[in-house]
């Protein structure tokens, strides 16, 4: 019996202790939740105001333009944060384009246009011109905004460039090309065509009020070298008087040297060395070699015809006769006015000088 009545009390001891622990924890709970909500309301309020950079778009398509109009583009731009939005950097990708309207800072919930004029001459084709916005809006500091427009030119030069490539002097073939010109606007008339230059001839092979096909032809005289020009389209009456062609050709010469030049290399005694040169002569007149000399006394030269217009040079190197480092020029005259040939010929020794 006494026993019974200690086992009781005993439970009735511990479940007083675990209802009084519950009872805490319950209200360190709510406690809990009191602080976090009262923290929740402090961090709300003390929160700092950040700018917003909103917009309606980023690009403008104004589909199919004629080249030479300016055209012209609206992005609204609004401020949605609580803080001025600053303007820091506002960057062209190209001088074509003119912006403005943009200020330097925003008011909270205020707005501004950004105006863009692009102006397409000399544009053709699909283009896209964007503009860069730098902003103090840390969620998106950089934007771009885009124009685009597929812009059709007002004349189309077939080729851009008439480019004769190399040519050869005192070849027979005549040095000749075309190029044709279209216009698409009404305003451009193709008038007469300049030359600037008496080695360029000009031949008319068709005309329309809008097409124009011309076959260029350049006078064998031309120096050697590069030759820089241009023919020159008068447009009376349209926006720009004229517009030009640019021409280009290289002159190279009519002989062939290979190699063009002959070296040794490192000279040690023993048998003569040989070397040999090919010329070949690609104008209308015949070619004969006159003379052929080298200025060394450890050189000699031969030659032989092989054709009409090809001959053949075999220079020897006596190794005994080497007291230094060669450098010396063979001189090869020829029966053509001023076309004296000097051809490099270099040999090394590992002699002391």
């Amino acid at each position: 019996m006494y026993q019974s009545l200690m086992y009781q009390s005993l439970m009735y001891q511990r479940r007083k202790i675990i209802a009084t622990g519950l009872a805490l924890c319950l209200a360190l709970m709510q406690f809990s939740l009191v602080v976090d909500s009262s923290s929740a309301q402090i961090l709300h309020n003390n929160a700092i105001p950040v700018p917003r950079l909103s917009y309606t778009s980023t690009e403008y398509d104004f589909g199919t333009v004629r080249e030479g109009e300016v055209i012209r583009a609206e992005f609204l731009l609004k401020n949605t944060g609580e803080a001025k939005l600053v303007f820091e950097k506002i960057i062209s990708a190209c001088g074509c384009m003119v912006v403005s309207g943009v200020n330097e800072a925003l008011a909270p919930q205020a707005e501004t246009k950004l105006l863009v004029n692009f102006d397409t001459t000399g544009f053709s084709g699909n283009e896209r011109r964007t503009i860069s916005i730098q902003t103090n809006d840390r969620t998106k500091p950089l934007v771009l905004f885009s124009l685009r427009a597929q812009v059709k030119p007002r004349l189309i030069i077939s080729p851009q460039v008439i480019n004769f490539a190399e040519i050869v002097k005192g070849s027979e073939a005549e040095w000749t090309e075309q190029v044709t010109v279209q216009t698409f606007d009404t305003g451009i008339v193709l008038g007469e065509v300049i030359l600037t230059n008496p080695r360029i001839h000009v031949r008319e092979l068709q005309r329309k009020k809008d097409f124009l096909r011309l076959e260029l032809r350049l006078s064998h005289d031309l120096p050697f070298g590069e030759f820089r020009d241009r023919i020159i389209v008068l447009t009376p009456g349209s926006k720009e008087p004229s517009f030009s062609i640019p021409l280009y050709a290289f002159v190279k010469s009519n002989i062939r040297i290979e190699p063009q030049q002959i070296s040794f290399g490192l000279v040690t005694p023993g048998s003569l060395l040989r070397r040999r040169i090919k010329l070949d002569y690609y104008g209308k007149d015949s070619f004969i070699i006159k003379a052929a000399t080298l200025n060394h006394p450890a050189l000699q030269v031969s030659y032989k015809a092989l054709t009409k217009k090809q001959y053949m040079l075999e220079i020897i190197l006596d190794p005994s006769k080497v007291k230094s480092d060669i450098r010396a020029n063979l001189l090869v005259d020829t029966n053509l006015e001023g076309s004296q040939i000097s051809i490099p010929v270099y040999a090394i020794t590992d002699e002391a000088p």
